[in-house]
């Protein structure tokens, strides 16, 4: 997808859900980035603590 594509859907969302500020899509993006790296940790056997 590219950047402009992103930015678009970032908008639409924020309009759709009334959000004016972009704190929260960088708040959900980062949320959905810590679970995916969990997620990865977990298929890779990445022990916690290394």
């Amino acid at each position: 997808m590219a950047l402009l594509d992103v930015t678009k859907l970032t908008g639409d969302l924020m309009l759709l859900l009334g959000w004016t500020s972009e704190d929260m899509p960088r708040h959900y993006g980062a949320s959905a980035a810590a679970e995916r790296a969990q997620e990865i940790q977990v298929q890779l056997g990445i022990r916690e603590g290394v």
